[in-house]
């Protein structure tokens, strides 16, 4: 069963650490994805990195709306940003490291992310806008 793990705030030391690369595709990294998913969904955030629960691994699991009102949610072992292009796009947003704050951020119109499932079988996950 999937656990929900404390979110780390800023200031904590694994916030700035360098991640590994994933390298085992096992029940582990199931079960890591798996607490992931929980956290992000009892936080009710829109994504969260490894290292945001204390694990420095390279790995994200997210959970959102597009500007269409779409859910798109998944996850990505190992990312690499592939393509990040179009017009700057500025939007309040927060992070759940750094509870009830908002700041403008910068993102490009359209970004493409390459990786693996938890698996290890290739993914490529394309977004616009938020």
């Amino acid at each position: 069963m999937a656990a929900v793990r404390p979110v780390r705030l800023l200031g904590d030391p694994v916030l700035r650490t360098g991640c590994d690369p994933v390298r085992a595709f096992d029940d582990s990294l199931h079960r890591l994805i798996d607490d992931m998913d929980a956290t992000l969904a009892a936080q009710r955030g829109a994504g969260l990195a490894a290292n945001q629960i204390g694990v420095p691994l390279r790995l994200f699991v997210y959970d959102c709306a597009d500007d269409d009102g779409r859910r798109h949610s998944g996850h990505v072992v190992n990312p690499r940003l592939v393509e990040a292009d179009g017009g700057l796009l500025v939007e309040n947003e927060g992070c759940l490291s750094f509870p009830g704050h908002r700041f403008p951020t910068p993102r490009h119109a359209r970004a493409v992310v390459e990786g693996q499932d938890g698996d290890g079988n290739p993914v490529r996950v394309e977004g616009t806008g938020y």
